[in-house]
Parts: structure tokens; C-alpha cells; sequence
């Protein structure tokens, strides 16, 4: 529907940079999202507005979106989209400098990632934990 190519608009407008027309698209994806009670939708553009927020710094700001985002997964049994927002919400942290915070986080990530079966992200996961080790030495 329309808010998925919203979503999808929002998507390459971040890629390319343009940070204000990707946040510009996924809010609109989240309003329709909202009105049409499609619950998962509505978790898909907070965590994506959450990276528009961390592609600008505001790291407080995305903290929030991604928290909204993973309630919502949690509430509609998204293992998925819990990964992602347990993921995200460890680089958050760990754009913070709160390794122990990141760390938790990710772990918990990488647990659901290994439960839905998902080998790539499982890997990406992994990659970020060490990083994040590097990062403390």
C-alpha cells in the first residue's frame, strides 16, 4: 500500500542522505500506518525514523523511536523486529559510549537473530560485539 512505498521512498532518500525527505516519508508512512492499525508497519517506520535520528546525531530522540518500535514488535509477537530494535538500540548505546548498556542489548539481539534464523544478521551481530570489545581495550 502506500505506506510501504512511503516506507520504501523514505528508505532511498536515507541512503542517498537526504535525511529530511527520508524523515518526511516514514512519518507519513507511520501516520497512514496508525490510521489503518497495521501494527507492524507502525514498528517498521519508528525504527526507521530512529535512524534518521542517529544519521543526525540526535541519539536521545532515536533511542525513543526505537523503544516505541520494539514495544510494538514485542506486542505482536515480532521476533524479528525485536532483533532490529534490540540492535539498534545497542548502537544507540554504543554511539553513546555505554558499552555495558550496547552489549546487553546486542546479546539479547543476537539471541532472538539466532532463534528466528536469520544467519546474516546473526553474523552482523557478532561483528558488533566484537567491535564493541575492541572499542573497550
Amino acid at each position: 500500500g502506500e505506506a510501504s512505498q512511503l516506507g520504501n521512498l523514505g528508505y532511498v532518500y536515507r541512503r542517498r542522505g537526504d535525511l529530511d525527505k527520508a524523515e518526511e516519508r516514514y512519518k507519513r508512512a507511520l501516520v497512514i500506518d496508525e490510521e489503518t492499525g497495521n501494527k507492524l508497519g507502525q514498528a517498521n517506520q519508528l525504527g526507521n525514523l530512529g535512524n534518521v535520528y542517529v544519521g543526525r546525531g540526535d541519539l536521545d530522540k532515536a533511542e525513543g523511536h526505537h523503544k516505541r518500535a520494539l514495544a510494538i514488535d514485542e506486542e505482536i509477537g515480532n521476533k524479528l523486529g525485536q532483533a532490529q530494535d534490540l540492535g539498534n538500540l545497542g548502537s544507540v548505546h554504543a554511539d553513546r559510549g555505554d558499552i555495558d548498556k550496547a552489549e546487553e542489548h546486542y546479546r539479547k539481539a543476537l539471541a532472538l537473530f539466532e532463534e528466528v534464523g536469520t544467519e546474516l544478521r546473526v553474523a552482523q551481530t557478532q561483528r558488533l560485539l566484537q567491535q564493541l570489545r575492541v572499542r573497550n581495550l
